[in-house]
């Protein structure tokens, strides 16, 4: 870039506030005064994860770094209570310094993704830009939680990495080529698994271990289907690396040999994502990242 256009596009950083200018220091040198340059880190961005577990959010700068963590109880016995739950959550966190929002959302986003059914019976529609708009006076964005989750951790790799959410429900999110993989071939706690039409978020889930009244049974049945699945998958995808993460993930003793037997003998040669836990569910974080990204400078 020329020294013009530099200049140009620091004046616009600084008319923004998104860069803030030091007193230049003297160094005796001939010319212009050389002036440090540095990120306004009073601007902030914040994520939200809704999500059945419960509300939680972050706060983060234009740096990246967490500045404060919130947790409440998400009530959806019905749509309004869910918006006004999700509305009155961010209302006590934004101040004036919020810049942008991002929200995690768990459920299922249409091609637009704009509406998402969220996971309560009956599934509760929700339409982002027309019911939340009107509401809030911050600009936000909306994102699957698994991508969230797996953009809060993501390092400089270049590898083909799959995040598996294992909670009471199973969100998937791939990232690849510097990217997120859009396909609705990640919505795997849909995919139908027995021969009677059982999904896979029906037998490994939460819900479904709480229901087990053999346990050893429950976790012979989700390793068998889950080490399937992902094996499956690895043979349509090339992954590198598949991290599980979740509250079930707890459980993680009781069915990885019979997860990782039936994913050794469904995944093809030299298909195989190396399988790993992390004790990771900060989705909060990676949307407030995602909200950093996305805010319109």
């Amino acid at each position: 870039l020329s020294w013009g256009c530099v200049s140009e596009l620091v004046s616009i950083l600084l008319l923004q506030k998104i860069l803030l200018e030091d007193e230049g220091q003297n160094t005796g040198a001939k010319g212009r005064t050389p002036t440090l340059l540095r990120l306004n880190t009073a601007l902030h961005f914040l994520g939200v994860d809704i999500n059945r577990n419960g509300l939680n959010a972050c706060v983060c700068d234009l740096s990246g770094e967490k500045v404060a963590a919130y947790k409440d109880t998400l009530r959806y016995s019905s749509k309004e209570e869910l918006l006004h739950s999700v509305c009155s959550f961010v209302e006590r966190i934004a101040d004036q310094s919020i810049a942008g929002i991002c929200f995690a959302m768990q459920g299922i986003p249409d091609e637009g993704k704009q509406v998402w059914a969220f996971p309560a019976e009956p599934p509760i529609p929700i339409d982002f830009s027309k019911e939340l708009q009107s509401r809030l006076d911050i600009p936000f964005t909306v994102e699957h939680d698994p991508n969230c989750i797996l953009y809060g951790c993501l390092d400089a790799t270049k590898k083909n990495i799959m995040i598996v959410r294992l909670d009471r429900g199973i969100g998937a999110a791939i990232y690849t080529q510097n990217g997120f993989l859009e396909n609705d071939l990640l919505e795997l706690g849909h995919l139908v698994v027995t021969e009677d039409g059982q999904r896979l978020q029906e037998l490994v889930s939460l819900n479904a271990l709480e229901q087990a009244e053999d346990r050893d049974a429950y976790f012979a049945a989700a390793g068998k289907h889950l080490g399937v699945t992902l094996g499956n998958l690895c043979n349509l995808i090339c992954l590198d690396k598949i991290y599980l993460c979740g509250d079930l993930t707890r459980y993680y003793p009781r069915f990885r040999d019979t997860m990782e037997q039936h994913y050794t003998t469904t995944v093809l040669p030299g298909h195989s994502a190396k399988l790993s836990v992390v004790d990771v569910t900060d989705a909060g974080y990676g949307a407030a990242k995602m909200a950093m990204d996305k805010f319109q400078y």
